[in-house]
């Protein structure tokens, strides 16, 4: 597939950053602020450990034949993907940048998205308090140099960005802990979020990393729902 890259996790630490529930557009935001940082850390195609043991994997898919902006989250029993809605770069540090409108999200930016959603949950939701304190607090600009303090502006303009993206959630898991309910919990399942609506899909086997990635492929043979359950 054009335009993929690669990062590898053989950390525990890294994997659980990105590896959690996206129940909401925070969730969705706080997930790509640390993939962006793990980018950042471990670059394309890195992260395996000595013995080459690999927890899991991220793909980023930016293709312009197939119009897939995606990312893909893959581990052995869980696998999900949101919408990608970043550029990629190689540095000269030899790993990942993500850029939104030319702009680098590098640590400063995902600290201060981080700081702009904790704001955001103490203000109810209220977006225009959230970024108004936000954009007046001098603590926020302590940490930064001069030169850097146009990042909290642009930070502010991503998380108002992002916070109104469809986050294209679909998650699938391989889950044998339900095996008495199979018909409401099947082991191999996909769920599929939209705001507040979410619908669950049983599978009659397992999917592999390019089964799920063909799911949302154009370029791929489609998948076709059966009824297997009694008429």
């Amino acid at each position: 597939m054009d335009n993929c890259k690669e990062i590898l996790i053989a950390n525990k630490y890294y994997e659980d950053l990105v590896f959690k529930p996206v129940r909401s557009r925070l969730d969705f935001i706080e997930v790509l602020m640390n993939t962006a940082k793990i980018a950042r850390s471990l670059g394309e195609g890195r992260g395996a450990s000595s013995s080459n043991q690999c927890y899991s994997k991220i793909l980023l898919i930016n293709s312009k034949n197939s119009r897939l902006r995606r990312v893909f989250f893959l581990s052995e029993k869980k696998k999900f993907s949101l919408y990608f809605p970043f550029n990629t770069s190689l540095n000269s540090l030899g790993t990942l940048d993500f850029q939104w409108k030319n702009i680098v999200i590098d640590e400063n930016v995902t600290s201060l998205v981080q700081t702009i959603i904790e704001g955001f949950s103490d203000n109810s939701h209220d977006l225009h308090t959230c970024l108004e304190e936000y954009l007046t607090d001098p603590s926020v600009y302590k940490t930064l140099e001069p030169e850097d303090e146009y990042k909290v502006r642009f930070s502010m303009e991503l998380f108002s960005y992002l916070l109104t993206t469809e986050p294209g959630y679909l998650r699938y898991d391989d889950d044998d802990s339900m095996r008495m309910n199979a018909d409401f919990h099947p082991r191999y399942h996909l769920d599929i979020f939209s705001e507040e609506a979410t619908f669950k899909l049983g599978l009659t086997r397992k999917l592999e990393d390019h089964d799920f990635l063909d799911l949302m492929s154009s370029s791929s043979k489609c998948f076709y729902v059966v009824n297997a359950g009694p008429d």
